[in-house]
């Protein structure tokens, strides 16, 4: 009986981590293939898509 529970712990465990990373990489794919203008912001606070740190500077 515990070795039945083991294996099927390790099981379950196995199918989470190949979840979580399936989770993962399906939402990179969705942001790698999502049109460009929609990652960009209109607001004034937000920087550019090219901006860099050399550019943020206190004035």
């Amino acid at each position: 009986m515990i070795i039945t529970k083991r294996r099927s712990m390790a099981v379950l465990s196995v199918a989470v981590v190949l979840a979580l990373y399936a989770a993962g990489a399906y939402k990179i794919e969705e942001a790698r293939n999502a049109p460009r203008y929609s990652a960009m912001c209109t607001v004034n606070h937000c920087a550019p898509q090219n901006a860099t740190f050399a550019g943020l500077s206190l004035k």
